[in-house]
């Protein structure tokens, strides 16, 4: 629809509005209609966003403060990732947290 249409439609339904108000008005004094809510202003579709429960290779190096490289030799010794292609690669955040924090050395 355009702009000039949308106008119209809504100059239309504010008349109509305010004749169905005024006929209740003469009908029924005391029984009033509740007044509609207003709705919300329309906005603009926006992009799903990414849920942020994965890691990409580049995020958990910096994440865990290591190279790219470290990471390849932690995924050999078990570090929990799903691999989607050859070279797609993602690890689920709270599973490395958990891997992490079952190899934390604590001190005495």
């Amino acid at each position: 629809m355009t702009r000039t249409k949308i106008e119209l439609l809504a100059r239309y339904l504010t008349e109509l509005i305010e004749a169905v108000t005024r006929q209740a008005e003469k009908k029924h004094k005391s029984q009033l209609p509740t007044p509609l809510p207003t709705p919300p202003p329309i906005t603009k579709p926006t992009e799903p966003q990414p849920k942020e429960d994965y890691f990409n290779k580049k995020e958990l190096a910096v994440h865990l403060n290591v190279c790219a490289r470290t990471i390849d030799n932690l995924m050999k010794r078990g570090l929990p990732y799903i691999k989607f292609t050859s070279k797609l690669v993602r690890f689920p955040r709270s599973a490395v947290d958990d891997w992490v924090k079952e190899r934390t050395v604590r001190r005495r």
